[in-house]
């Protein structure tokens, strides 16, 4: 009886004690604000390395077997659209065209020549006896063919023809954008691949960009098409600018010490993605400088940050948030709002004036949230696995 007892209480305290901890159900994770507006773990902007640079460069590739003239440019220059940059051989193009005229001219005195020699034909096979008419029909037959194979030669010289005079009034090659000009070749030189290299490159020095990398442990902080400010490495002088590309397809291998043991050599394997800025204005930027790239989360002079729209619950009557108390449960706390990010009261980040800080944590709010709720770094939650049918049933028996 003592043991049937102890037993059923035992049974009660352990199911006390389940009720008390909680469940994994009862967890959320939670996320420092400073980190979900870009600001890094302890407030501090989040910066990366980025260099400016130019756009891809324009190649200029050989037009066919037409010989190189005179380079009017060198590698190095700077020219503006619609400089004259180099010229073909036009003595060889002019002679070239004079020969397909000739030709021409000869191919068509031909197709005369066998047009009279078809009407002569036609003409002695109308007073022919019977037994030659078949003979004549045939080379008729003959005739109309080749008339029709230098009809066809014809064309395909007169496209030859057109297309060395389109050759001569374009000899002089001409800038299609202002930039500097890059490597210069004869035109038949290829790369590693085989692949023909152009006679000249233009780099657009006009439209310039900030090439950058982020590490695989910190890329989600950057996303396409975010707002972003670009700092200079010297005197401070900021610009904005649009993120337009993570290269999520050609990671860049390196290795990091952390002063620990790691696979036995204390060395650590991360990857880094090149990511490319599209800035506003690019007055006062140098070729080749070095600037810091960081999320753009409010007036860089005045210190306000913005928290993203989904985060805040009945935004038009009492907003809130689901923030992390002193105790590290779950409650719902009210928050004053500034300004919307722009003039458009549609847009999707709002200036939060009290209520909360960059060192608070906040979980995103669904249909499971609830006050009390205990919270979880959101690197360390681990969501609850969903209870099959077959759990339910006890396996069934």
């Amino acid at each position: 009886m003592k043991k049937t007892l102890l037993a059923i209480f035992t049974v009660i305290a352990l199911a006390i004690m389940s009720a008390c901890s909680g469940s994994s159900a009862e967890q959320v994770p939670v996320q420092s604000v400073s980190e979900i507006v870009g600001m890094g773990p302890v407030g501090v902007a989040q910066r990366f390395a980025g260099v400016v640079s130019t756009q891809d460069p324009v190649k200029i590739m050989k037009n066919g077997e037409t010989k190189l003239g005179e380079f009017y440019v060198e590698e190095g220059d700077e020219v503006k659209e619609d400089d004259a940059l180099f010229t073909y051989d036009t003595d060889q193009l002019t002679l070239d065209l004079e020969k397909a005229k000739l030709e021409l001219e000869k191919l068509q005195n031909d197709i005369v020549n066998m047009q009279k020699e078809k009407e002569k034909l036609e003409e002695e096979k109308a007073e022919a006896p019977e037994e030659q008419q078949l003979q004549y029909t045939l080379e008729i037959n003959s005739k109309d063919t080749e008339i029709l194979e230098a009809d066809f030669n014809s064309a395909v010289k007169q496209k030859e023809i057109e297309s060395l005079e389109r050759s001569l009034e374009n000899a002089v090659v001409k800038a299609p954008s202002s930039g500097r000009i890059g490597t210069i070749t004869d035109g038949t030189k290829t790369d590693n691949m085989g692949n023909t290299l152009p006679i000249l490159t233009i780099v657009q020095t006009n439209d310039l960009l900030i090439r950058g990398s982020v590490n695989e442990n910190n890329i989600y902080s950057l996303t396409p098409g975010m707002e972003v400010l670009i700092r200079s490495r010297i005197d401070g002088r900021t610009w904005t600018g649009t993120l337009s590309k993570i290269d999520m397809d050609n990671p860049q291998s390196t290795q990091e010490n952390y002063g620990m043991m790691d696979s036995g050599d204390g060395t650590a394997v991360s990857s880094k993605y090149p990511f490319y800025v599209e800035p506003d204005n690019s007055e006062g930027m140098m070729l080749g400088q070095h600037v810091y790239v960081e999320p753009f989360t409010g007036d860089d002079t005045d210190g306000t940050w913005r928290l993203p729209a989904w985060y805040i619950c009945d935004i038009d009557s009492a907003p809130y948030v689901w923030a992390e108390d002193k105790d590290g449960k779950l409650e719902k706390r009210s928050v004053t709002l500034g300004a919307p990010e722009g003039e458009d009261m549609n847009m999707d980040s709002y200036i939060i004036t009290e209520g909360l800080t960059l060192e608070d944590k906040i979980a995103f709010p669904d249909e499971k949230t609830h006050e009390g709720m205990e919270c979880v770094d959101y690197r360390n939650y681990v969501p609850e696995e969903p209870v099959t049918a077959e759990e339910t049933n006890g396996g069934g028996n």
